[in-house]
C-alpha cells in the first residue's frame, strides 16, 4: 500500500458542500471522495496519451523478428486447432 499524504485544497463553498453531503449520505470520508475523484480525473487525461502511443507504435511496420514470431504462433495455433480432440 502507499503512503497517505496529507493536502489542502481550496475549493469554492458550493463544490465543497456538494462534497460534504455526498460523503454523509454514502457513508465514504471526503478524502476518500477526492482521491477516487483525483484517480478518475487522471484515468482521463491519461486515456489519450496512452492510445497515442498504441498508435504508434502499432503504426511502425513489424521488425523481422516481429513477422518470425507471428508466422511462428500462427503454425502453432493452426496445429492447435486441428487436434482431434480439439472441440472448436
Amino acid at each position: 500500500m502507499s503512503q497517505v499524504i496529507k493536502t489542502g485544497i481550496s475549493l469554492q463553498e458550493s463544490v465543497f458542500r456538494k462534497i460534504d453531503t455526498l460523503a454523509h449520505q454514502t457513508h465514504i470520508p471526503r478524502s476518500k471522495l477526492f482521491e477516487e475523484a483525483a484517480v478518475e480525473f487522471l484515468k482521463k487525461k491519461e486515456g489519450p496519451n496512452l492510445l497515442k502511443k498504441l498508435n504508434e507504435v502499432y503504426a511502425k511496420e513489424p521488425t523481422e523478428d516481429d513477422k518470425k514470431w507471428l508466422e511462428f504462433a500462427t503454425v502453432h495455433q493452426r496445429k492447435l486447432m486441428n487436434r482431434k480432440e480439439n472441440k472448436w
